[in-house]
């Protein structure tokens, strides 16, 4: 954050004093600076959210329920 302050200043003194030369680079430099923040800002913080975690439970959940019928009609065959 204090790299973009230190370049958008020193563009900011160069506009003031009309010393062009240079600004593209220092633009290009705020540009990049402003567009990583923006992707940092946009970052879970987290690689989880409540859909995956759904999906993951589900996931668990469908073999133990399918090991359970296959036990139970076992079981009810063997009674036969």
């Amino acid at each position: 954050m204090s790299v973009s302050l230190s370049v958008s200043g020193e563009m900011d003194e160069r506009m003031a004093l009309d010393q062009f030369s240079g600004t593209e680079k220092l633009s290009h430099a705020i540009t990049l600076l402003v567009n990583y923040q923006r992707l940092v800002k946009a970052a879970p913080t987290w690689p989880f959210n409540a859909a995956i975690i759904r999906k993951l439970t589900v996931s668990a959940i469908i073999p133990v329920i399918v090991y359970l019928i296959k036990i139970i009609s076992g079981l009810g065959l063997r009674f036969w």
